[in-house]
């Protein structure tokens, strides 16, 4: 249920349960920057924090 974002013309989705370390080297250079989706990327953060509280 996390925000979607398309790049590349391919939609995708912040999934914050699916968060993985990832090492640098195995990740290719950058294609996009979500620093404008900051608040949209947060808040699916706050809502999935939250909800480990309760």
């Amino acid at each position: 249920m996390g925000p979607h974002f398309l790049i590349e013309d391919r939609e995708v989705v912040f999934a914050p349960l699916q968060i993985a370390h990832v090492p640098r080297a195995a990740l290719g250079p950058p294609v996009a920057s979500l620093t404008a989706e900051d608040t949209r990327i947060v808040n699916a953060l706050d809502a999935m924090l939250s909800r480990a509280w309760r």
